[in-house]
């Protein structure tokens, strides 16, 4: 008996392509690479515009001078003026009638400052004008 040689299989052969066929087709693909990097631009752009700071006029900020042992610190985040204060009363003067005004309690200093400073920073802080 005559010995049978393995079989492999043959790989297709890539069909010829015209190198204008190639350009355009490059052209086509550098079209959509460009297309995506203008829409992750603008994705980018649109993050940042929700994350931008709070620009507040210091005319508009109240922040109270720390006091040692103080336990209740009142933050306003959303009012006619916005920061920190000792007594609610005080701040409650500017959140009080305001749609939407938006104001918290906080146990100590370090905690409102923490509050305030992060909402300022993550664009929460709004004054609003009476």
């Amino acid at each position: 008996m005559t010995p049978v040689s393995p079989v492999t299989p043959s790989r297709p052969r890539p069909l010829p392509i015209s190198s204008e066929a190639q350009a355009r087709r490059l052209r086509e693909i550098e079209r959509a690479l460009e297309q995506v990097r203008v829409e992750q631009a603008e994705s980018v752009a649109d993050t940042r515009q929700d994350t931008s700071p709070s620009f507040v006029d210091p005319a508009d900020e109240h922040i109270e001078l720390p006091e040692q042992g103080r336990r209740k610190w009142y933050i306003a985040l959303v009012g006619e003026k916005v920061g920190i204060w000792k007594h609610y009363a005080d701040m409650a003067q500017y959140t009080s009638g305001v749609a939407g005004a938006l104001h918290q309690r906080a146990t100590s200093r370090s905690e409102a400052e923490h509050v305030y400073y992060t909402a300022k920073a993550e664009g929460r802080v709004r004054v609003v004008r009476p």
